[in-house]
């Protein structure tokens, strides 16, 4: 193709012939050009064959010309910025094709129907996609818990997706009538099952964006992901954990914004980075929830 500019002792002009394409060799180009590629600068009674002349990669490494303009309009190669989750890998992506898949809206539709049980029910998915249903629950005055695969044995448990069940009203030893309610919203133990996920991915060469949980209640589903960097990944001991259940339950029993206190415990009190929260429609969008700088919540549509 011919230049739409040229350089003449350091000036860009516009060059006669500068629509076209063919060989450097054609009359119309004759005028500027030799037979190797490089340029006829100078005058007409002095001209000056520059020889091939080759625009070099950002760093050297390659001839230049012997005149450079003071503004050059020639393109130089941009540097390609590659995001830490590329498109199609991103959080919002991940759960548009959970969505868009039959196995998964079939497990969210069995939990959606077991919310109003006493026990909280769930499953866990291996990294190889294989689901698998858990009913063996723990119930007592303060709290239910699922008891899904140890992590500490099943490394390749990549995700999980579990009810909080409805309030209730229950007969206590006294004869009296109280209600068990329950925190619609992810607990410490949830994140702590999510974090050894996390770290188990990570240590066997695993997609840390694959490593998902979902809570089912009746009026919400919500999803966690991690977004942080490899050294954010944490893990907790026994000992630490019943550190978490009190203030978690003080800070969440009365809570007028679960996504956004839930968020601020894991940053607080846990230490938490890197973890974003998703709330989810079943058949509809889904929105972003994160944590920002000044302390408060920030929510988007994903596309």
């Amino acid at each position: 193709m011919r230049y739409e500019k040229q350089i003449v002792r350091g000036e860009m002009i516009d060059e006669v012939a500068k629509s076209g394409s063919g060989s450097a060799d054609a009359p119309a180009c004759r005028a500027c050009h030799d037979r190797n590629g490089g340029l006829i600068i100078g005058t007409p009674g002095n001209p000056i064959d520059t020889g091939p002349v080759v625009i070099p990669s950002p760093g050297g490494g390659g001839p230049t010309n012997p005149f450079p303009p003071d503004n050059p309009t020639i393109p130089i190669p941009g540097v390609i910025i590659i995001p830490n989750n590329p498109p199609g890998n991103d959080p919002c992506s991940k759960i548009k094709g959970q969505k868009g898949t039959a196995a998964y809206n079939q497990k969210i539709n069995d939990l959606k129907g077991k919310t109003g049980e006493k026990k909280e029910t769930g499953y866990s998915q291996k990294a190889n996609g294989e689901f698998t249903y858990h009913s063996k629950a723990s119930t007592n005055e303060g709290s239910n818990s699922l008891s899904l695969p140890d992590a500490t044995v099943y490394k390749d448990v990549s995700g999980y997706m579990h009810t909080h069940v409805d309030n209730t009203i229950e007969i206590n030893d006294n004869g009296d009538e109280v209600t068990r309610t329950g925190i619609k919203m992810f607990s410490p133990a949830d994140v702590d099952y999510f974090m050894d996920m996390l770290a188990n991915a990570q240590a066997a060469g695993r997609p840390l964006n694959d490593v998902y949980a979902v809570m089912v209640s009746t009026n919400s589903i919500y999803q966690i992901r991690f977004t942080g960097t490899a050294g954010q990944v944490k893990t907790f001991t026994d000992d630490q954990m019943k550190t978490f259940s009190d203030p978690y339950i003080k800070q969440m029993e009365n809570s007028k914004n679960l996504a956004s206190d839930f968020l601020k415990f894991l940053k607080d009190n846990m230490r938490i980075e890197g973890v974003n929260l998703y709330r989810m429609q079943q058949m509809g969008k889904t929105t972003e929830i994160k944590l920002g700088p000044d302390g408060k919540t920030k929510e988007s549509d994903c596309p």
